[in-house]
């Protein structure tokens, strides 16, 4: 259990990283901390059922199939994820065309939805 709770921590403090670099104007990495506090979280979740991922790429594959796919979690949390993954992306990788305040903004938004409702499960799962 406190490997879970190492992860939500961890994953919430990602989190507040995210609105100080949103304060400060780096949108990029804002896009960048929200995908990496959701895999954390997205990890804590997957390990109520015992599966401990090896990449980002299984994290995502296995939360969808244990979670999103039974109807445990909303299919929006996958596409949140998945959106967060293309704005880390391009932030990342790419000069021309910079993650902007308005998507930065909504992507922290939905980041803290997903993270409530991962929450939410956790403490459904320790029921």
């Amino acid at each position: 259990m406190t490997e879970i709770k190492d992860l939500i921590t961890k994953a919430r403090r990602f989190v507040k990283t995210a609105e100080l670099l949103l304060e400060y104007g780096d949108c990029d990495s804002v896009a960048s901390r929200c995908y990496h506090a959701m895999l954390l979280a997205a990890r804590a979740l997957l390990l109520t059922k015992g599966v401990r991922p090896r990449s980002e790429k299984s994290t995502i594959m296995f939360l969808v199939e244990h979670f999103i796919q039974p109807g445990e979690l909303d299919p929006g949390q996958g596409r949140v994820l998945r959106r967060a993954f293309e704005l880390k992306q391009r932030g990342d990788e790419t000069i021309e065309l910079p993650v902007d305040r308005e998507e930065a903004t909504e992507l922290l938004d939905r980041t803290m939805w997903f993270l409530d409702a991962i929450e939410g499960a956790l403490g459904s799962s320790r029921e």
